[in-house]
Parts: structure tokens; C-alpha cells; sequence
């Protein structure tokens, strides 16, 4: 099934109604005539039917728009102001550097090159 939401076509609202071919009373294509109740002639039912839904979908292709309610004009945005109250900052800290003390023990100077060769992009540490 190609539709998500089926709509009978007894309780839709695009309804082609045909003439009957015996008393010319509307009435559904391919079904018998409640007024004379004369059976469904399949021939002048289809051709009927086509004519009237061509008839229809150009008139609605060639009709003017609906005009629609004028738009309210929308307002510019204003700008928000945002206001902050931050609390006394925390005391300063020890301002006292850190010692040179390496973390580890380590025999060899530190390197940082690992022969890369000459990239533009390079690893670092």
C-alpha cells in the first residue's frame, strides 16, 4: 500500500458525479441510477467520468488564487540584554611557580622530534 491514510471515495471530498444516461440525473459513475434505476452502462459511465474529471482539474488549473488575508507585519527583533551577577571572586592563589623538578626520572634530554620529515601538519606533544 502506497498511502499512508486511505480515504473511501463515498466519504471524500472530491466526489465526480456523472449524468445518467437515461434521465440525465447525477449520479456515480459505474453504479445505478437512484432515481430511474437504470444499470450502469460501463461505456458512457467511463467516458463521462473522464470528461467530467478533465473538466474539473482544468477548471481548477485556470482559476485565479484564492486571495489570502493580508500578513501582519512582524515587528523587528529587539536585541536581549542579559545581565550577570557574579559573586566575589575566589581569593587569589599561590602565586609561587612551580619548582623545576621533573615528574620523572629521565637520563636523556627530552625530544620532541619523531622524525617526521618535513609535513606541514606535526604531532605534537
Amino acid at each position: 500500500m502506497l498511502k499512508f491514510q486511505v480515504v473511501l471515495a463515498d466519504v471524500s471530498q472530491m466526489q465526480i458525479m456523472v449524468p445518467c444516461h437515461s434521465c440525465s440525473e447525477l449520479k456515480r459513475p459505474l453504479s445505478h441510477c437512484t432515481s430511474c434505476d437504470t444499470a450502469a452502462s460501463i461505456d458512457a459511465d467511463v467516458s463521462a467520468w473522464r470528461l467530467a474529471l478533465h473538466a474539473h482539474h482544468i477548471a481548477r488549473v485556470t482559476s485565479l488564487p484564492a486571495p489570502r488575508e493580508a500578513e501582519r507585519p512582524v515587528a523587528a527583533p529587539t536585541p536581549l540584554t542579559l545581565v550577570l551577577t557574579v559573586p566575589d571572586p575566589a581569593p587569589p592563589t599561590d602565586p609561587r611557580i612551580a619548582g623545576g623538578e621533573p615528574l620523572f626520572e629521565s637520563d636523556q634530554p627530552l625530544s620532541f622530534d619523531w622524525n617526521e620529515g618535513r609535513s606541514r601538519l606535526r604531532r605534537t606533544a
